[in-house]
């Protein structure tokens, strides 16, 4: 999900950062979605993304259409 196979940190300090962020999150949505909060993993970035793609389909729809 977080692509932590492909991260370009290179010394042994960031390695750890980035591999316990990607872990810490993981472990977030598994309890979200545990305790109901959400219905899997994917629902959050859902939620986040598909308003804003909307809307930007909508402006450049619009402003196509309008010419």
């Amino acid at each position: 999900m977080c692509n932590i196979e492909r991260f370009h940190i290179r010394n042994e300090q960031g390695i750890r950062n980035h591999f316990f962020c990607a872990l810490s999150a993981f472990i977030k949505l598994q309890t979200m979605k545990v305790q109901g909060l959400i219905e899997n993993l994917y629902q959050i970035s859902r939620e986040l993304f598909v308003p804003i793609v909307r809307q930007f389909i909508l402006d450049n729809t619009q402003k196509d259409c309008s010419v």
